[in-house]
C-alpha cells in the first residue's frame, strides 16, 4: 500500500534541487485554518529548542508518476491545511527578506533557495484547490510577496476578507512581533523563522493510487491511542515510588488517580497543568531544572523525570523553606488548579471568584492560569483575599480579551510574560491590593491600547474570533441584568443528536445565506447592494447579537426574526428582553449603514467593558 515513507525536514520536502509539486484535489475541503491555528504553528516553531526541528505532523499524498525521470506531482489527500499554512508563512518570510539591500553571496543564495521553495520557473510548488477562491487568492498572495508566477493573476475581489490573505498578513505581523520581542529587526526575525521552518520535520506518506490513499487515511484515523507524556511521567513516578523508602506503589497510584480526577479527563488540560506548575513554582518551590527555563511540550518528560529523581518525597537540596517534595507539590497544586478549571454555575448569587475563574476560561485566557496558580499556592504569604483574587482575575480577563483580538503581545510571549511577573513578585514583598497593582503595571505595558483594541473589533471578527465575540456580547448582555431578570446565557441543552448545544446563540441579523429572501434584497437596495452588504458586513460586530436558538428562522426576514416567539409565546427574537437587543427591538429595517452604526456603538461599549486601568 505504502510506496514510500520518510520523515523529512521542510527544506527537503520543498527541495529546490530536486523539485516536486503539490496539488490539492478539487474535492478536498477549502482552506479552513484560522488565527488560532496560525498562532499555534508560529508559536511551536519559535518555542522549539535546540537543533532538532519541530515535528509538524504527517501528510499523505498520491504519486502516480512511474518513471524516475519525471518531476513528482503529489496529490495531497491529508495535510493540505498544514502545507498551505507553511507556504503562506514562507511567502511572508520571502516578502521581508527580499527587501534586504545589504546582500552578500550567502544572502543571495538564501533568497534564491527560499524563492524556489515557493515557485520554480514561475510555477507554484503548491496549488490549492479552486473552490472558495483558495487557488486564486494563494496565487495572488505569492504575487504580493514579490514572486512571479504564470499568468500573474490580478487581485481577486474581496480577497482581503478571506483566510488566505488574512493568514499571510497575520504572519507578517507575527514576524514584526517576534523581532520586537527579541530586540532585533524584522530581517533577523524572518531569517530566524526561515531556519526554524526549514528544520521542522514532516512525515511524508507516499502511495501510488487514490484507493491506497483512502485506505491508509482511514486506518491512520482509526489507530490505537499512543502513550502520552503524562502516561510516561506516571510510569516513571510509580516505578520510583516502588523503590523509595516511605512510599508504596499502591499509595502512589491512588494519589495519581486523585490528581487526575481533579484535573479531569481532558489530556490538554492535564498537560497544561504539568507545564504550568513548573513554570509557576520552579523558583518558589525549588523545582528548577538546569537548562530548562520554561516547560514546553517537548521537554515536559525531562522536567518531571528530574523532579522524580531529585525530590519525590522531600524537597531538593537548597530549595526554599516553603518548598514541598514532588508528591506533596502535586497534591497541593491539583487542589488549587481544580478551582481554576471548574465551570461555575452561572447564577446571580454564584461566588464572584468562581464566576471570574469561569469567565477567564470562556475568554480563552487559560495561559494566565500559570500566574493564578502561583497566587493560589502563595496566597497565605501574599495575604490575598477572595476579593483580591477576583479583581486580579477580572484584570486577566480584560488582558486576555484584548490580546486575543489584537495578538498583542504574541501568543508565544505570554507564558514568559506571566513567568516574569511571578519572578518580580518573588523578589518583592507585595501583599493584597499591591499584588494587583504590580500585575496591572506589567500587563498594561504589554497590552494593546484602547485605539488598537477598538480597531481590532472592526471588520469580520466572527470568522476568526467567534468565541471572543460571543464572550464580549454576553458580557454586555449580562451587564444590564438584575437578580429578578437574570438569564444564564451559557446554558446548554441536548440537541436532536444528543450533543450539548447553547440555548442562547450568536445570531447574524443580516443572514449569511446566499439566497436572501426578497424582503432582504429590497431592504438592502437591490441584488448588487445586498451582495456587497453581505460581503462587507455579515460577520461584523454590529451584525451579531444573542438570541434563543432557532435554526429554522435564521434566514427569515428582519421583522420575523425581531418578533419571533417560542411555542409558549415567549419572545426569543430581538424582543427577548436583553438590553443588547433593545435597539433592534425598535427597528423596522436593517442595512449596511445600520450595521456600521451599531458596530461603532458596540466597540465603544466593549472597550469600556474590558479596561486595563
Amino acid at each position: 500500500m505504502i510506496k514510500h515513507v520518510a520523515d523529512l525536514p521542510v527544506s527537503k520536502v520543498l527541495d529546490a534541487e530536486l523539485p516536486s509539486y503539490f496539488v490539492v484535489p478539487k474535492y478536498q475541503r477549502e482552506y479552513v485554518w484560522g488565527q488560532n491555528d496560525w498562532d499555534a504553528l508560529f508559536d511551536d516553531l519559535v518555542e522549539n529548542e535546540g537543533n532538532d526541528g519541530h515535528f509538524l505532523g504527517t501528510f499523505l499524498a498520491v504519486n502516480q508518476e512511474q518513471g524516475s525521470h519525471n518531476t513528482p506531482r503529489y496529490d495531497v489527500i491529508d495535510g493540505q491545511q498544514r502545507l498551505t499554512t507553511l507556504s503562506l508563512l514562507l511567502a511572508a518570510i520571502y516578502s521581508v527578506i527580499r527587501t534586504d539591500e545589504d546582500l552578500d553571496d550567502d544572502k543571495i543564495v538564501e533568497r534564491t533557495l527560499l524563492k524556489k521553495m515557493l515557485v520554480i520557473d514561475h510555477v507554484p510548488r503548491l496549488t490549492p484547490q479552486a473552490s472558495g477562491s483558495n487557488q486564486d487568492d494563494y496565487f495572488a498572495v505569492l504575487r504580493l510577496a514579490g514572486l512571479k508566477i504564470q499568468g500573474m493573476p490580478t487581485t481577486p475581489k474581496w480577497m482581503g476578507l478571506r483566510r488566505i490573505e488574512r493568514a499571510y498578513r497575520h504572519f507578517l505581523r507575527l514576524l514584526e512581533a517576534h523581532a520586537e520581542f527579541s530586540n532585533q529587526d524584522v530581517l533577523w526575525a524572518a531569517r530566524d523563522l526561515l531556519d526554524r521552518v526549514k528544520r521542522a520535520i514532516l512525515v511524508k506518506l507516499e502511495v501510488a493510487t487514490f484507493s491506497d490513499a483512502f485506505k491508509l487515511f482511514e486506518s491512520l484515523n482509526n489507530r490505537g491511542k499512543p502513550l502520552t507524556p503524562i502516561d510516561l511521567i506516571k510510569n516513571t513516578l510509580l516505578a520510583r515510588a516502588e523503590r523509595t523508602e516511605g512510599t508504596s506503589l499502591d499509595e502512589a497510584y491512588e494519589e495519581w488517580r486523585s490528581w487526575l480526577e481533579r484535573l479531569g479527563d481532558d489530556y490538554s488540560t492535564q498537560e497544561r497543568f504539568f507545564r504550568q506548575l513548573y513554570n509557576a513554582m520552579k523558583d518558589a518551590w525549588g523545582m528548577s531544572v538546569i537548562g530548562v527555563p520554561v516547560a514546553t511540550r517537548s521537554n515536559l518528560i525531562r522536567v518531571y523525570e528530574s523532579q522524580i529523581d531529585r525530590q519525590l518525597v522531600t524537597p531538593a537540596e537548597g530549595a526554599p523553606p516553603r518548598a514541598p517534595g514532588l508528591l506533596r507539590s502535586l497534591d497541593l497544586a491539583t487542589l488549587e488548579y481544580a478551582k481554576l478549571i471548574q465551570i461555575a454555575e452561572n447564577t446571580w448569587d454564584a461566588p464572584p471568584l468562581d464566576r471570574a475563574f469561569t469567565d477567564l476560561i470562556r475568554a480563552e485566557g487559560t495561559t494566565a492560569h500559570v500566574l493564578l496558580l502561583y497566587l493560589l499556592l502563595s496566597r497565605a504569604e501574599r495575604a490575598l483575599s477572595d476579593d483580591d483574587l477576583t479583581n486580579i482575575t477580572h484584570l486577566l480577563i480584560s488582558f486576555s480579551v484584548r490580546r486575543n483580538m489584537t495578538n498583542v503581545p504574541p501568543t508565544y510571549e505570554l507564558q514568559r510574560l506571566f513567568m516574569d511577573i511571578i519572578g518580580e513578585l518573588e523578589e518583592s514583598n507585595a501583599q493584597g491590593p499591591e499584588v494587583h497593582a504590580a500585575i496591572l503595571r506589567r500587563l498594561s505595558r504589554r497590552s494593546a491600547d484602547d485605539g488598537v483594541f477598538a480597531s481590532s473589533l472592526e471588520g469580520s471578527i466572527y470568522e476568526d474570533h467567534a468565541n471572543v465575540a460571543r464572550f464580549a456580547l454576553i458580557r454586555l448582555a449580562q451587564a444590564g441584568m438584575t437578580k429578578e431578570n437574570w438569564q444564564d446565557l451559557w446554558v446548554r441543552d441536548q440537541n436532536s443528536s444528543g450533543k450539548p448545544a447553547y440555548r442562547w446563540t450568536i445570531e447574524h441579523i443580516l443572514p449569511q445565506t446566499e439566497a436572501l429572501l426578497p424582503e432582504w434584497v429590497s431592504m438592502l437596495g437591490g441584488p448588487e447592494q445586498a451582495r456587497i452588504a453581505q460581503e462587507e458586513h455579515e460577520h461584523e460586530l454590529g451584525n451579531l447579537t444573542i438570541t434563543g436558538y432557532n435554526s429554522s428562522l435564521g434566514k427569515r426576514s428582519f421583522a420575523e426574526k425581531r418578533d419571533r416567539q417560542d411555542e409558549a409565546g415567549n419572545p426569543i427574537g430581538y424582543k427577548n428582553g436583553l438590553n443588547l437587543n433593545s435597539d433592534l427591538a425598535d427597528r423596522d429595517s436593517w442595512n449596511a449603514e445600520a450595521i456600521r452604526e451599531r458596530t461603532n456603538s458596540l466597540i465603544a461599549m466593549i472597550v469600556q467593558a474590558f479596561p486595563l486601568k
